[in-house]
């Protein structure tokens, strides 16, 4: 708590006040928190229309409980109940750091407006939030960005930001989540995913998405009625699509490359540490349709309840295993690789084994029926 000077102040109308000022004190939202001046270079006190208008000049610092607020310049209206910040204006709690160039607080909606270059810095979760204009809610601990918001979540590791735009977008402290809405873009490395609506949890790393969510991963796709993305020491390891899940899956090889689509009602793929397909699972009314581009009329299918397509390490389809009800149609080549026949199967389970992105072997248990028909 500091001393300021005596300074002669005009009144509103004939009279003029003297005031000596040890604290400047302003209960905030309701708490027993009060804002607390501890320093500024000038001070002018005045009445206008029967109410106490402080202003305040030069390195202006006041304390909130554990928060800090440095301004160039405040306006108290203390009969109304708000207060005015200005010019590199700072607010400092422990982790947090919130800069803007004007700040306008209100007692009665309990909050504070930030505009002008909003920045705000969680240095514990390594996230920043930006924008041009926002709404700080004292009592709720909630942040909104409404114009031009931005998120960005740094990866120590390995180099890549998870970067999150969106038209609006709140943080949520006590919550540890935020929220962004219309028009959301997400990116970090080679993946990309849009929606209308995202939650992150910056904390355990993982983000959902929601309304028309899609991911593109490299030249893969994935789509689904809602989206998880989980992150392990900061590396994207898995997306989970739930509700009429979807995934397109390109497999460039030296003389073809294979399409691949994946669907069914849930859908999670793992992914390595080198950012390649490890694993897909497929759980109920799963489908898989294969093909090459320079013959995209013959389709391998495969159907079932579950599927699990496996790869190798450089992202090449390995393995597929198809339970329940499986059936499945591919086309077999010779050893010169010309095309030999087609395979229809169908059996309780289905082993494929692929090679260069073609089913090289195929095998059947349970209930097992068959037709090959060779080529013409």
């Amino acid at each position: 708590m500091i001393t300021l000077p005596f300074k002669k102040l005009r009144s509103w109308g004939r009279y003029a006040v003297i005031l000596t000022m040890t604290a400047f004190v302003v209960s905030l939202s309701g708490k027993s928190s009060t804002l607390i001046l501890r320093r500024a270079d000038f001070s002018e006190n005045r009445m206008v229309r029967g109410g106490m208008v402080s202003e305040l000049k030069g390195n202006v610092h006041f304390v909130y409980d554990d928060t800090e607020i440095k301004a160039d310049f405040t306006r108290w209206r203390r009969h109304r109940g708000t207060a005015y910040f200005s010019g590199d204006v700072k607010v400092v709690r422990p982790h947090q750091t919130l800069t803007c160039r004007s700040m306008t607080y209100n007692r009665n909606g309990k909050k504070v407006v930030v505009t002008g270059d909003v920045d705000f810095m969680d240095t514990e979760r390594n996230m920043r939030i930006t924008g041009q204009r926002g709404t700080y809610y004292l009592e709720r601990e909630d942040i909104v960005i409404d114009l031009n918001p931005r998120l960005e979540r740094y990866d120590t590791t390995a180099g890549d930001t998870l970067v999150i735009v969106s038209k609006r977008m709140s943080y949520n402290d006590s919550l540890r989540m935020a929220t962004a809405t219309d028009d959301v873009v997400m990116t970090k490395g080679v993946m990309q995913a849009t929606c209308s609506l995202a939650y992150f949890h910056p904390e355990d790393y993982r983000a959902r998405l929601r309304s028309d969510p899609r991911i593109y991963y490299d030249e893969h796709r994935l789509t689904g009625d809602s989206i998880d993305l989980f992150f392990v020491d900061e590396l994207l390891r898995g997306i989970a699509a739930m509700r009429n899940a979807e995934g397109i899956y390109h497999e460039n090889g030296e003389e073809d490359t294979i399409v691949t689509t994946i669907a069914g009602d849930s859908l999670y793929m793992g992914i390595t540490e080198s950012g390649k397909l490890d694993t897909i699972w497929v759980h109920r009314d799963a489908q898989s349709v294969y093909y090459a581009k320079r013959t995209p009329t013959k389709k391998n299918i495969a159907k079932g309840k579950r599927m699990v397509l496996s790869f190798n390490e450089e992202g090449e389809a390995r393995r597929l295993r198809i339970e329940g009800n499986a059936e499945s149609i591919y086309y077999v080549d010779d050893e010169s690789g010309g095309e030999a026949g087609r395979n229809t199967a169908s059996g309780d389970i289905i082993h494929v084994t692929f090679r260069d992105g073609r089913a090289v072997y195929l095998r059947l248990s349970g209930g097992v029926r068959g037709l090959y028909t060779s080529s013409d």
